[in-house]
């Protein structure tokens, strides 16, 4: 039993989603550190990402990926880019834009969503 099996990783992504939420009340999507230009709003998200590959990588995690899981993952994440993404910035661009942080459902689909 790996960490790739469908379900086993949601409370790892609900946190990155909680904790880049949070992040992103105090640095507004766009901020980043002068000189450096690494973004604040997804600096939560680099660090999770790195650790998660790292482990991957030690654990040989990414073998027990099967086909089957791939094409289903993918096809959800087609979903998301040519239905999601395009309704969700059309309906928030209608208010300015909420999704760039705040305490607004927008800028919490965008976190759960990346």
């Amino acid at each position: 039993m790996g960490f790739s099996e469908t379900g086993r990783n949601n409370p790892f992504a609900l946190g990155i989603s909680a904790v880049s939420f949070t992040v992103r009340l105090w640095f507004r999507l766009g901020s980043e550190i002068p000189y450096i230009g690494l973004q604040l709003p997804y600096f939560p998200q680099y660090i999770a990402m790195l650790i998660v590959g790292i482990l991957y990588a030690k654990y040989h995690w990414f073998d027990q990926i099967t086909y089957k899981q791939g094409i289903r993952w993918f096809a959800v994440a087609q979903f998301f880019i040519l239905v999601v993404f395009p309704l969700f910035f059309l309906f928030s661009r209608l208010e300015g834009e909420p999704y760039a942080g705040g305490w607004n459902w927008q800028s919490v689909l965008l976190c759960t969503c990346e």
